[in-house]
């Protein structure tokens, strides 16, 4: 199992045909094969403040991430927290970064069907 998708890849990366203007021809594929007489648009709009402090203080109450803010915490001061946040996002978007630390999460595995027993998973 462990070589089954790096085998599934090495297929589909030797199938491929390798081309100087690789990126230039994926981009006329796309727009004049899957986009073909398809009308689509895209755009950023600016975040309002008032989204982000709604969005703070309608967050659900679940257990700190991995910056160890509880939200219980943040939602008396949404009204605080909201343009620093909206400065934030705003700037992320129009420089095109995204902070580092937006990109680390805390996965808890939970199991699914079983119960846990003094640190052992016991079938029901």
């Amino acid at each position: 199992m462990s070589g089954y998708f790096s085998d599934k890849i090495q297929k589909l990366n030797n199938g491929m045909e390798v081309n100087d203007r690789g990126l230039e021809l994926s981009s006329r594929l796309i727009t004049n094969k899957l986009m073909k007489n398809k009308c689509c648009s895209f755009h950023f709009e600016k975040v309002k403040v008032s989204t982000v402090e709604q969005l703070v203080r309608s967050s659900k109450n679940k257990p700190a991430g991995v910056d160890n803010l509880d939200v219980k915490l943040l939602k008396p001061v949404a009204n605080v927290l909201a343009l620093p946040i909206c400065h934030i996002i705003t700037l992320s978007f129009e420089k095109s970064i995204c902070p580092g630390d937006w990109k680390i999460a805390k996965i808890i595995p939970l199991p699914k069907n079983n119960k846990l027993s003094q640190g052992k998973i016991v079938d029901q």
